[in-house]
């Protein structure tokens, strides 16, 4: 079918993460008529920080009564409906009021993260299953129709949408992979660095959610300090911190004993350094992407107070890509890189991050063949 319009559906305002996803320049750039949703009051608010947009027609909904008329509006059109948000029991309006339509609906599964959970101690955990049970009931119901595409942007994702033999399921790549893509050898290189990714674990607000005690501030950064020290006497280089960006006591006051912290270029200055230093998270697809060098980092406080996955997930993502992982409150003695093991960190870029068959491939080529048809 060929489309004339879409509409990217959301439960928060389009970021940069869309942006990239979905071409949403390139979409703007062709001749088809673009629209964005934000149902965040209908599902969830995520405070995310909007990206300006030209040649899209943007909408916030407030009420069910809104979604549904605009939904019921477009019924005669040629219409395909992006929906990215979690399928869950907050965004079943959405999904049973697309499926009342017969709406023609693609669902993205943006990559995974290869997170480990302590069973038993995590609340998150036992909702991650309840999700999954509730998923597969209600897709076993008529409240929801089939997807008319999703998208499958690694070998680990899962689509838990409800799709039968119609559904063309396609390969694509995930927004992290296709940051990672966009910004190599983008960062000036004058002289040689190590990035730390930061996390900002003293002050974060998501510990409040999880309800895991904070590490110690004066301690957590005594180490990191000592060992940014230890890696730039080793390789006469200095200690990039790549911040959080939620770390705005780093604007007051600068925790790293004076070492540069820059916001908002995590990709660029990891595809320009000899070497990451970090703990787990999701910008690990940097790295390996740009397939840099890397020792994981953990302490007795992480290990100890931040039993949501935090630490497991560290600890394996080290398992994984073969790297060293040292615990900074410990005689670390001398630190150093190791090669790289390129066969983990193939097989993490395609449980995770891409596929082969899509690797090379831009997702604009993929999304305007669906457009077009041709798909």
């Amino acid at each position: 079918m060929n489309y004339s319009e879409i509409v990217i559906i959301s439960s928060n305002s389009i970021d940069n993460r869309i942006h990239t996803l979905f071409s949403v320049n390139k979409l703007v750039e062709s001749d088809i008529h673009l629209e964005f949703w934000n149902v965040s009051a209908l599902t969830f608010r995520a405070e995310v920080l909007e990206i300006p947009t030209k040649g899209i027609d943007k909408h916030v909904i407030e009420s069910r009564s809104e979604f549904a008329d605009r939904v019921k509006n477009k019924k005669d059109s040629n219409c395909l409906y992006i929906v990215y948000m979690n399928y869950c029991y907050q965004t079943l309006f959405c999904y049973r009021t697309l499926s009342k339509f017969k709406a023609h609906i693609l669902y993205c599964v943006n990559g995974v993260y290869p997170e480990q959970v302590m069973i038993g101690v995590s609340r998150f955990f036992q909702k991650d299953i309840f999700k999954r049970i509730w998923a597969r009931i209600i897709n076993k119901t008529p409240l929801i129709i089939p997807a008319k595409y999703e998208l499958l942007t690694s070998r680990k994702a899962v689509l838990d949408y409800k799709a039968d033999e119609n559904t063309k399921v396609l390969k694509y790549n995930s927004t992290d992979y296709t940051t990672a893509l966009l910004l190599k050898n983008t960062m000036p290189v004058e002289e040689k660095y190590i990035v730390f990714i930061d996390q900002y674990l003293p002050f974060h607000s998501d510990l409040d959610m999880t309800g895991d005690k904070r590490v110690n501030a004066a301690t957590y950064y005594a180490g990191l300090n000592l060992l940014f020290a230890k890696m730039e006497r080793i390789y006469d280089c200095k200690v990039i911190v790549a911040a959080h960006p939620a770390a705005l006591k780093y604007k007051e006051r600068n925790y790293f004993d004076g070492r540069k912290v820059v916001f908002g270029k995590t990709g660029q200055l990891i595809s320009g350094c000899i070497g990451v230093l970090g703990h787990c998270s999701t910008a690990v697809a940097f790295p390996v992407v740009f397939r840099k060098k890397m020792i994981m980092l953990t302490s007795n406080e992480i290990k100890s107070h931040l039993l949501f996955s935090f630490s497991a997930t560290t600890d394996y993502i080290a398992r994984l890509l073969h790297c060293p992982l040292i615990n900074i409150d410990e005689d670390m003695g001398e630190v150093y890189f190791e090669d790289i093991d390129e066969d983990a960190y193939r097989t993490y870029q395609y449980d995770y991050l891409t596929n082969k068959e899509t690797e090379n491939i831009d997702n604009y080529e993929i999304l305007s063949s669906i457009i077009a048809g041709r798909l």
